[in-house]
């Protein structure tokens, strides 16, 4: 509660320069700040927010706040004029007051704290931004909820989705004019990278069926295990003659080991490690579909408008999941599912058997990527399956968000 005394107490003189700041930069171009210092997918999910703010405010300036490693993503994105890295890791009190010194100089006119943390408002607040909003979660802890108060809140209700939330949040400071689709951005020399990748596995990009499968996740209780991977990769290879493009990082290099060697095909190819965070999106928009858990290059081809196919386990599809036409998510029926939740992710399983990911029905997924590939209603989302016809998922339709 340290943050909410010191707030409470300098709050009144905080409000008083404040106000005499924003009338002074009323006419001035817009500055705004963005905290987003979630993980990949996140941040994909946060790029309506940008494109948003330069529709409505062509000429406005926007830095944002992430994590290091999400950096890349965003290498491209022609709506961001600045990045800054924060790290979670500097738990000093010195480091943030640095980082508070360099938002005041900025000088920013707002403030979106999308990523609940009250050390974000509270040096938002310290930096003389007139404009600070965050987003509070129902399942949030009482600090952030305490210090809230002293800025605009958008309220987040568990099992509702996440990005409508963050335009309800632009709302707050007169964006009103945004929707909910995602976008990434390559350059010219990263699609001739991934075409001379595709072609000399001897994949041809736009006739032969090339379907990206994730093998991993930056949460391990998300992932698949091994022998689903290799059903679901032999059985796109037989069923569907597919070119099964294995994406990951350099981390995944053993998995990935494992599954060309059990395998044995020259239909499974090893992208992992060989493309960079900001080359990936060049290299998923020559795909047929992407197969894979709730993880950054389901989003990326959501993006993209890939078709997806998408293994909820324990995540809530509520929240976040892929708003393209040609999406099919495969949900678990297990009582304990969903458990992961936008601002509540855990990364141990409470069970401790992962069964939401362990039980699951591979000929369904495996039918679920036929009707995208075969181009059976390839524009309509797939269709409800009653719940008594499966064995252990669901696969269902979202209402439009």
């Amino acid at each position: 509660m340290f943050y909410f005394v010191v707030i409470l107490l300098c709050y009144p003189l905080l409000r008083l320069v404040t106000g005499v700041k924003s009338v002074k930069l009323r006419e001035k171009r817009k500055k705004f700040l963005i905290y987003q210092t979630a993980k990949i997918g996140d941040l994909v999910c946060t790029t309506h927010v940008f494109r948003a703010i330069k529709r409505k405010y062509p000429d406005s300036y926007i830095t944002v706040v992430i994590s290091e490693y999400t950096k890349p993503i965003l290498r491209n994105n022609v709506r961001i004029d600045t990045i800054i890295m924060f790290n979670n890791r500097m738990k000093g009190l010195l480091y943030k007051v640095r980082f508070m010194l360099k938002l005041l100089a900025a000088s920013y006119d707002v403030a979106i704290v999308l990523v609940p943390n009250p050390t974000f408002i509270f040096m938002s607040l310290f930096a003389l931004i007139p404009d600070v909003v965050t987003i509070v979660p129902d399942n949030i802890g009482i600090t952030h909820r305490a210090v809230s108060f002293f800025c605009k809140s958008a309220r987040h209700q568990m099992g509702t989705l996440t990005m409508k939330t963050y335009l309800t949040a632009l709302k707050l400071v007169g964006v009103d004019n945004g929707d909910l689709k995602k976008e990434v951005f390559f350059t010219k020399n990263d699609v001739e990278k991934a075409l001379r990748f595709i072609a000399k596995s001897g994949a041809v990009s736009g006739k032969d069926r090339c379907v990206g499968f994730v093998v991993s996740s930056g949460n391990r209780m998300k992932s698949l295990e091994l022998k689903d991977i290799l059903y679901l990769s032999e059985g796109l290879i037989k069923n569907f003659n597919a070119k099964v493009i294995l994406l990951g990082t350099s981390d995944d290099k053993e998995i990935s080991a494992r599954i060309i060697k059990t395998l044995q095909s020259p239909s499974i190819i090893n992208a992992c490690g060989l493309f960079s965070l900001s080359e990936l999106p060049a290299l998923v928009s020559l795909l047929n579909l992407v197969i894979g858990v709730d993880t950054a290059p389901i989003y990326i081809a959501d993006a993209l408008d890939i078709p997806v196919v998408v293994i909820a386990g324990p995540c809530d599809m509520g929240e976040q999941r892929p708003l393209g036409k040609n999406v099919a998510i495969i949900e678990s029926n297990s009582s304990c599912a969903p458990c992961s939740h936008t601002y509540l992710a855990p990364y141990m399983c409470n069970r401790g058997d992962r069964i939401c990911l362990k039980r699951l029905n591979n000929d369904q997924i495996l039918a679920a990527c036929g009707v995208i590939l075969n181009k059976v209603n390839t524009f309509k989302r797939i269709g409800r399956i009653k719940k008594d016809e499966l064995k252990n998922n669901i696969i269902r339709p979202f209402p439009p968000p």
